[in-house]
């Protein structure tokens, strides 16, 4: 199994920031390493690491973040304020990153060269915890090295209509329509039971103390297996 996104040019696809004008995830001629995440997943617990390492590059290298955020800043600015992040991070409200590079979870790691050609794609379980992957980024980042190209299920990618039907719901969701966004986002699910960023959209409306300020993993597989699903394998943030 080998990865075919491997040397295409980024996606040009412009998401939001706090302050100042949408912002595309690489283009500034710059080695990139993308950290993808989201606050309602236990990769939040990365953030601290990547500000350390963000620290650490020369000019000629950055570290963005992409948080798959469909309440924008609500829970967002908070945990970055908390881990004293300075790199940017970009809101992806409609998980579009997703949609181009083959997730509906995470944490996830894109790599650029500075041409803007991907390099290295690390699905679900890109973490800085992890000597062999934080060997990986940091050798890229911080050396120049092009890690090994990994093998990518394509299976992680979202089936066929999940992301128009997450998509749909977003846009609900932003015009108020705190009822009927839960339609689009259940057939989302329906049509990939693995879409997690649909399922937990709509858990975290329902239940947001299960998940700030912090994650009840128990309470989410009591769910699952109500619903005949495989369970979360995560006790700890990771």
């Amino acid at each position: 199994m080998t990865d075919p996104l491997i040397g295409q040019a980024a996606s040009g696809a412009r998401l939001e920031r706090f302050e100042g004008s949408p912002l595309a995830i690489t283009g500034r001629g710059k080695r990139t390493a993308v950290f993808c995440f989201s606050t309602w997943a236990l990769g939040r617990g990365q953030l601290p690491l990547w500000q350390e390492l963000s620290a650490l590059v020369a000019p000629d290298a950055e570290v963005v973040g992409v948080a798959a955020e469909v309440e924008g800043e609500r829970w967002l600015r908070g945990y970055l304020r908390q881990a004293k992040v300075k790199f940017p991070v970009l809101l992806d409200r409609r998980n579009v990153v997703g949609g181009d590079y083959g997730f509906k979870a995470g944490p996830n790691v894109l790599m650029f060269d500075d041409a803007g050609a991907l390099v290295y794609r690390r699905l679900y379980d890109a973490s800085l915890r992890k000597v062999e992957c934080r060997a990986e980024i940091e050798g890229f980042l911080l050396r120049g090295q092009k890690p090994a190209v990994r093998p990518v299920d394509p299976a992680f990618a979202p089936r066929p209509g999940s992301q128009e039907a997450f998509a749909e719901a977003v846009e609900l969701y932003l015009a108020g329509d705190l009822k009927g966004c839960r339609i689009p986002w259940r057939r989302s699910i329906d049509l990939d039971r693995e879409h997690w960023i649909s399922q937990e959209q709509l858990w975290v409306l329902d239940a947001p103390e299960r998940f700030h300020p912090y994650i009840d993993v128990p309470w989410q597989n009591e769910r699952l297996a109500a619903e005949g699903r495989p369970v979360c394998a995560c006790e700890v943030e990771a």
